[in-house]
């Protein structure tokens, strides 16, 4: 068990190095955004980021995903014949996809046009290709190269902001231009460094393997889109019922969180590789519930924190005009906890090729989510919309915990369920008292019990690089 620890640690390091960057550059990015556009700008902008996320799973079918599951099961066996297999087919359904965004843009010129149509449409073509080619290094085992192709879009990101937003002040344009650049660049870089035409050859096209591939991929699809549903659909809400400014203060305050989203998407890259090399090992229960306890205290403490830290974040590095968003950041932060923690299950999913059973657990937190937001946005506004997705993303995790147990059983204490319980309500609710010092003293005691409670992984990490 201690190696397969240490290959998880030292998978996820990997991804750190070449993820952090664009995780704080993000961050960083926030401030800027806040006093170079408006509440209304922002919102438009981050209804094109939202509306784009919908689409690229419908349009490249989650091709990606069945391209790095294949090659993951290939790369034991080092098969190169097989993997210019996988990679023709997987790529050539993204060749569809591109197909289908030119007609869609030439048919919009003579119908009707969008504002920003043709950025944007470039910015949805390269969001269709960069995952593909981004899962396809990482199933062909090459993650260092997987993490260098995100220090350069971190900094092809920083350039073209700075340039666009800044400088020449192009606002959304500016923001979706910065945005397409980075990912055309990184994926050119991935292409060419990996050699990557070499697995390309059009004799191995297969139909046989695509339909294979896509039996796959397409039940991910409706999944994705629940995801999409209990994360997103929401602002499409906001938008109806309270106007582009509203989902700009709520898109803000939902970048804060995203951070957290970004961090954990570190560990899940790494996480993903090691349960579906070990979803046949006899000790894997035992190996899964130490993880999923290290990543349980991890993700209630420091959503606790952040949480507690809400006011005092957005007080001192954004523009007075979002301040109202830290309001909403102490149940998103939570939100994203459970999301995480309900990632960690779903992956067994993907792990034992059940994709039917992620897609049925998250159309349910999906209706949950958009039901709850209806009924209460009306009356309680913003507030409604992040306490709908914060009891969309707790159903789910809820319901995966046990529908899992059919593949994998964890061991967990009770004891760890109520002392966790205690903290999320205890830091929702202090998040709001005024006084810092209750708050800072509330922070110690929540990093106190966690350390105490972990004290044996977490010293043992640091002594041997082991949980």
């Amino acid at each position: 068990m201690d190696a397969k620890f240490k290959k998880l640690l030292n998978n996820t390091l990997v991804y750190a190095l070449g993820n952090m960057g664009s995780k704080l550059l993000t961050f960083a990015l926030i401030p800027l955004y806040s006093f170079y556009l408006s509440k209304e700008d922002f919102g438009y902008y981050d209804i094109v980021v939202t509306t784009i996320t919908l689409l690229v799973p419908l349009l490249n079918l989650q091709i990606s995903d069945a391209i790095f599951r294949w090659l993951i099961d290939h790369k034991l066996d080092e098969s190169k014949e097989q993997q210019q297999v996988i990679i023709t087919n997987g790529l050539i359904v993204g060749l569809i996809a591109l197909s289908i965004i030119i007609i869609a843009y030439l048919a919009l010129l003579f119908i009707h046009r969008i504002p920003f149509q043709t950025p944007v449409f470039i910015f949805l073509a390269a969001s269709i290709f960069y995952p593909i080619l981004q899962q396809t290094i990482r199933g062909l085992g090459n993650n260092k190269l997987f993490a260098a192709s995100g220090i350069i879009y971190s900094a092809t990101l920083l350039i073209g902001t700075l340039i666009f937003v800044v400088t020449f002040e192009y606002k959304v344009i500016g923001l979706i231009a910065s945005s397409s650049i980075a990912l055309i660049v990184s994926s050119l870089f991935l292409t060419i460094k990996s050699k990557l035409t070499q697995y390309f050859q059009w004799t191995y096209f297969d139909r046989s393997k695509i339909k294979e591939l896509l039996s796959y991929s397409w039940p991910l699809i409706p999944n994705t889109i629940s995801w999409w549903l209990v994360n997103s659909a929401n602002k499409y809400i906001i938008l109806f019922y309270l106007g582009t400014e509203a989902n700009g203060l709520y898109g803000l305050a939902n970048r804060f969180p995203g951070l957290l989203v970004m961090v954990n998407s570190i560990f899940m890259l790494a996480w993903q590789e090691s349960a579906i090399e070990n979803n046949n090992d006899k000790a894997k229960s035992a190996y899964f519930s130490k993880v999923f306890k290290v990543l349980l205290w991890g993700q209630l403490t420091f959503a606790s924190i952040l949480a507690l830290c809400s006011e005092f974040i957005t007080s001192n590095i954004i523009a007075p005009e979002y301040y109202l968003a830290w309001k909403f950041m102490p149940i998103l932060f939570f939100s994203v906890a459970f999301s995480t923690l309900s990632g960690f299950f779903g992956t067994f999913y993907l792990s034992y090729k059940a994709t039917k059973s992620a897609l049925f657990t998250s159309m349910i937190a999906a209706i949950i989510n958009v039901t709850l937001c209806f009924i209460f946005i009306q009356q309680f506004n913003l507030i409604a919309v992040a306490f709908s997705t914060f009891f969309g993303y707790f159903a789910l995790f809820i319901i995966r915990t046990v529908h899992t147990r059919k593949f994998v059983k964890l061991n967990y204490e009770f004891k760890d369920i109520l002392l966790i319980s205690l903290i999320v309500l205890s830091s929702i609710y202090f998040s709001f008292v005024e006084s810092n010092l209750t708050k800072l003293i509330l922070i110690i005691i929540i990093v106190s019990i966690a350390i105490l409670g972990n004290y044996k992984s977490i010293f043992g990490l640091i002594k041997n690089r082991k949980f």
